[in-house]
């Protein structure tokens, strides 16, 4: 799902176009209908009648804290983890498995690990708007825009109307 901080900086989906699309088709703007489309999102979960789960309300009296239960085993890694597993490796050499058994009921390790630094490399041969994602995802949702890209994808459409109107205002003598 896309939060409308990324919808608003970004192209990726019909809604956003407007009319484009209808008056590249109507006009016969071939290049222009192939390259509006391409930049749209290819991620279902992108479009704009997709929405995000209703969420429930929460219970009035929290059962974990009735039962006194712990809390539930985190999905993904956090930075304290890491600490945590040098402390598993000490445990384990001290009182063998059955020590890093006993704290891992005490205390479980996340489900996934998550590495919140990917490769220049992996970075450079995803889309602009799957870079966006994990920028977004890993900055705890704040969107950093680099200065020179902040013209909103309506502007970036007038600018290449305009520069089609040139051309057509241009009369070629030979």
């Amino acid at each position: 799902m896309l939060t409308g901080e990324i919808r608003d900086n970004m192209l990726v989906d019909e809604l956003q176009l407007g009319s484009e699309l209808n008056n590249a088709v109507h006009n016969g703007y071939s290049s222009q209908f192939s390259l509006l489309v391409s930049m749209l999102s290819d991620d279902v979960q992108d479009q704009a009648w997709v929405k995000d789960p209703v969420v429930m309300e929460k219970q009035t009296e929290d059962l974990r804290e009735h039962f006194a239960l712990q809390e539930p085993v985190r999905l993904q890694s956090e930075d304290r983890d890491i600490a945590n597993a040098d402390m598993l490796g000490d445990y384990f050499r001290q009182g063998g498995m059955v020590a890093v058994h006993l704290l891992e009921c005490l205390n479980p390790e996340p489900l996934t690990l998550r590495h919140p630094e990917i490769p220049r490399t992996v970075m450079e041969q995803l889309s602009p708007l799957q870079q966006e994602k994990i920028k977004y995802e890993n900055t705890k949702g704040r969107l950093v825009r680099n200065p020179l890209t902040a013209v909103t994808p309506v502007e970036m459409l007038e600018i290449v109307s305009e520069s089609r109107d040139d051309e057509k205002s241009v009369e070629f003598v030979a």
